[in-house]
């Protein structure tokens, strides 16, 4: 988790040092975003294997293949799945929540990053 949360915290931040340090039409945001996908990509999925071991559930090629190309679909229903009855809702309800934990800790230091180099270079662009 704290790989994931990491990667997104990393993320914000070279955000805002894009929009004031990259030249116009550059590819490298696409690049960056490109390689934090693939990382939070990775963190879920070895969290997910861990978890899998764990509760000593078998390995599925085919949940692996569902977990890279419908995640948000198969990852509420696996926890669903897998969690004793009373805990079900609460597994899929902190999936969400780290999530948005996720988008927060990628927006904060985005705009805090934003600030910063405003207040030493002025608007992005200028």
């Amino acid at each position: 988790m704290y790989g994931f949360f990491g990667t997104s915290a990393l993320h914000g931040v070279a955000e805002a040092c894009l929009a004031y340090f990259a030249p116009t039409g550059s590819v490298v945001p696409v690049v960056i975003l490109a390689v934090v996908m693939l990382l939070s990509l990775y963190f879920v999925f070895a969290w997910l294997q861990e978890d899998r071991r764990q509760l000593q559930l078998p390995h599925s090629y085919l949940f692996n293949l569902g977990v890279v190309a419908l995640g948000f679909i198969v990852i509420p229903v696996y926890l669903w799945r897998s969690r004793p009855a009373g805990r079900k809702l609460k597994a899929v309800f902190g999936m969400f929540a780290v999530l948005f934990a996720s988008l927060l800790l990628g927006i904060l230091p985005m705009i805090l990053g934003f600030l910063a180099l405003g207040a030493v270079f002025g608007l992005p662009g200028n």
